[in-house]
């Protein structure tokens, strides 16, 4: 329909789809367009479906854009900046006259009207962010002024536009569309060939006596149509078998997501004694990732995973100087070799701010499938359900509810570890005996105000009450120490949480298992009394640092009979659940 040079933005069929109304710059004529041209004014048209019989509705040498049409197509609502600020106006195109519907500071954009025509949705900046609001019986509303009131700069703004212009007689015009064309088959056809590029990389390099030298490095590569994804990251010693390699492929063409990996892991652990252990745990998955739509969508993996243990003993020698020093001798102590199927179904609609999300709703069901491949192998089944709920009263303020809850059966059932928090800094560890493999742990976070690993069990169930606000919005220090800080936010929390069915290792090395769990009673004095059931409160700050979020708790132990009087502190990093 345009074949000149006019910009022409924001075309909308009418109703009916017999009209279509567009914001454009073009001019009434006579008009001689200038290089130099800084207006940039734009005007609301009408024309006919087929491009016919263009009507101007708005003549103004100010910005009219983003037109919308009314449900019984009488009345056009478009943005303007006739005051210097971009605010709503109406034009009846019975009447041919416009009127403003807004006057905000902030201004308002990207109008829409509701099908009955009772509402017009908008978005304005309020507060450092863009929010969506309704203006409700948009054509009743009379703001009590015909036109708004200029603000001060709006005469300077058009002023400046008419001075300093440079003469433009010696530049050439000429219509587009005329002049010769370049002919198509100049430009040939290739097909398309993938060719990788790196979308992040970095690394660093290290030293220490035990490993000696060695490094870290992450890179990720994809094609120009974003069709193909690698993935490498590792960090690498002077032995392969000392290093640690993670390798994946994804190809992203079609709805579902395929990819494989392929990893490497070396990792040592000190027991009290000083002797070593480690797991050398290496394999491969399958992955399949299947959106249903924007928030929803369901993963498949296909995992296999070989882990060889292996025990440094240790021991004193005397170096003739009166010095001791520590060797170690190793032995092999076997393996584990598993095949995991796992199948999550995952939905998430939730809005965030830089501390965590603040509204809506997400949740993640996942089933776990490891069959025995033989005797000594482990296999289990695992259902786990995580379900969040944000309330958000107004921007700032938010009350989170959390409910999750696991089991696993088999013959030797994953373990879920209860107590602390994720990223704890000044973390707690309980002294229980919890001789399992971590590598089919799993760690429900938070339960604060107690130590890692404290409750453990092949079943659990863990919620969470949060109320968030913000808690020091600007406080600037003067002497002795002048310190500004501000947007720091708190949260009261309740914790409740259990595991039971535990397995464990007696004094023995016997693997023995316990199915009793009593929630709590009634005291001989009639009170009641938590007993498997752990539960705790207390309140929190979260510091932005730039970089990280800092977590600042402190958490009461309470059995709803008595209170720990001391409160249990941590120090943790990452943003709200």
């Amino acid at each position: 329909f345009f074949e000149t040079c006019e910009s022409n933005l924001g075309t909308v069929r009418s109703p009916d789809g017999e009209k279509i109304v567009f914001a454009s710059d073009r001019h009434s004529p006579p008009y001689e367009y200038s290089i130099n041209d800084m207006n940039e004014s734009y005007d609301i048209f009408i024309m006919n479906a087929n491009g016919s019989d263009i009507l101007q509705i708005t003549t103004s040498p100010y910005n009219d854009r983003n037109p919308y049409w009314s449900p019984d197509g009488k009345n056009i609502v478009f943005t303007s900046n006739r005051n210097g600020i971009v605010n709503l106006y109406s034009a009846n195109l019975v009447e041919m006259t416009i009127k403003p519907l807004t006057n905000l500071l902030t201004g308002a954009s990207s109008p829409c009207w509701s099908p009955d025509g009772s509402k017009i949705a908008f978005t304005s900046f309020e507060e450092g962010g863009w929010d969506i609001y309704l203006l409700k019986r948009p054509l009743k509303r009379e703001i009590g002024i015909e036109d708004i009131s200029p603000t001060s700069y709006r005469s300077e703004t058009l002023q400046y536009y008419s001075e300093d212009t440079e003469d433009d007689s010696n530049v050439v015009f000429r219509d587009i569309g005329t002049g010769q064309q370049i002919a198509a088959n100049l430009i040939e056809a290739q097909p398309y060939k993938i060719k990788f590029s790196p979308d992040m990389f970095n690394a660093f390099a290290s030293y220490n006596t035990f490993m000696g030298f060695g490094g870290m490095g992450q890179i990720s590569l994809s094609d120009i149509m974003g069709n193909h994804r690698i993935n490498i990251a590792g960090n690498l010693y002077y032995y392969l078998e000392e290093s640690n390699v993670y390798a994946s492929y994804f190809y992203l063409k079609r709805q579902t997501n395929y990819g494989f990996a392929l990893f490497h892991f070396k990792n040592y652990y000190r027991s009290y004694n000083w002797d070593i252990f480690s797991d050398r745990a290496y394999g491969g998955s399958l992955l399949a990732s299947r959106p249903f739509s924007k928030f929803t969508r369901l993963d498949l993996s296909l995992n296999l995973l070989n882990i060889e243990k292996e025990y440094y003993k240790s021991s004193y020698q005397s170096s003739g100087y009166n010095r001791p020093f520590i060797t170690y001798e190793s032995q092999k102590l076997g393996g584990i070799r598993t095949i995991n199927i796992e199948s999550e179904f995952i939905s998430d609609n939730t809005l965030w701010t830089y501390t965590g999300p603040v509204n809506g709703t997400r949740y993640k069901f996942n089933i776990e499938y490891s069959p025995p491949i033989d005797q000594n192998d482990i296999a289990y089944t695992t259902l786990e359900l995580d379900y969040r709920k944000y309330f958000r009263f107004n921007r700032n303020y938010n009350f989170v509810t959390r409910l999750s809850g696991g089991a696993s059966f088999g013959n030797e059932p994953r373990v879920f570890f209860l107590g602390g928090t994720d990223y704890w800094l000044n973390a707690r560890i309980s002294e229980k005996n919890y001789n399992q493999d971590f590598y089919f742990a799993r760690f429900p976070f938070p339960l604060r105000g107690y130590a890692y690993y404290e409750e453990y069990g092949s079943k659990y169930f863990l919620t969470n009450f949060e109320f968030r606000f913000p808690f020091i919005r600007y406080l600037a220090l003067g002497w002795p120490i002048p310190l500004t800080i501000g947007n720091i936010s708190g949260v009261l929390f309740t914790d409740i949480g259990a595991a039971w069915d535990k397995y464990f290792f007696d004094e023995y090395g016997n693997l023995t298992h316990d199915k009793s769990f009593h929630g709590g009673g009634q005291l001989d004095d009639g009170s009641f009394q938590l007993d498997d059931i752990k539960m705790s409160y207390g309140f929190g700050m979260r510091v932005h640092l730039g970089f990280a979020i800092l977590r600042l708790d402190s958490a009461w132990r309470t059995d709803l009979n008595t209170n720990k009087p001391k409160p249990m502190f941590c120090v943790s990093m990452g943003p709200d659940f």
